[in-house]
């Protein structure tokens, strides 16, 4: 389901329609998908370690927004369409960091304890499937409006996690969707184990 982003040869605008596509394939895995699963389905997990889907849309939740309010400080100040087709280039800091969220990276990423979602009993499943989707949309519309209105190559935001390192804004997105489709794989697996529940 989750198609993985190519960071050869990417420019502004090719970058805008990747991270529309992945954020309207987190939409679509929602609404048409975990919307269908009852509470015991999503908060279902093959051992107490692991996270549940509702406990993995949950941290999407709390990741997402902290992001999204860190690029929303990042101001655009100029437009300067000439700039949307220059290839895109990692920063130092940004590249290395968007890197290790890749879902292809198997190793496990240390997060933030305020970045751990509560428990899965703890869970409204509805609300949180619903405030999903809301942020879906609104990185979208975001995104857009960004990409329109000026040059977000020049834009730099301290990274919310690693709070010492700045990072270009271009890394700050690929940072937040190679960690959406790292989740919506974890994801995957569950609803295709064996001990998934039928219902």
């Amino acid at each position: 389901m989750s198609k993985e982003i190519q960071l050869n040869s990417l420019t502004q605008d090719k970058i805008s329609r990747q991270f529309e596509s992945v954020m309207k394939q987190s939409l679509d895995l929602a609404r048409l998908r975990l919307l269908q699963l009852n509470p015991s389905q999503l908060r279902w997990s093959p051992t107490d370690s692991r996270w549940s889907i509702i406990e993995c849309i949950e941290h999407l939740n709390l990741a997402g927004n902290i992001y999204l309010k860190a690029l929303k400080k990042a101001t655009l100040k100029s437009k300067n369409e000439k700039t949307l087709t220059r290839p895109y280039k990692p920063g130092f800091i940004g590249g290395r960091l968007a890197s290790a969220m890749h879902p292809h990276n198997k190793k496990p990423v240390k997060m933030p304890q305020s970045f751990n979602p509560a428990s899965a009993e703890n869970i409204d499943t509805r609300e949180t499937l619903k405030n999903f989707m809301l942020m879906q949309k609104e990185f979208i519309d975001f995104l857009k409006k960004s990409v329109e209105n000026g040059d977000i190559h020049r834009s730099k935001i301290r990274n919310p996690i690693f709070k010492i390192f700045r990072m270009n804004f271009i890394d700050a997105l690929m940072l937040n969707l190679f960690h959406t489709q790292r989740h919506l794989l974890q994801i995957e697996k569950l609803a295709k184990d064996t001990r998934f529940p039928k219902r």
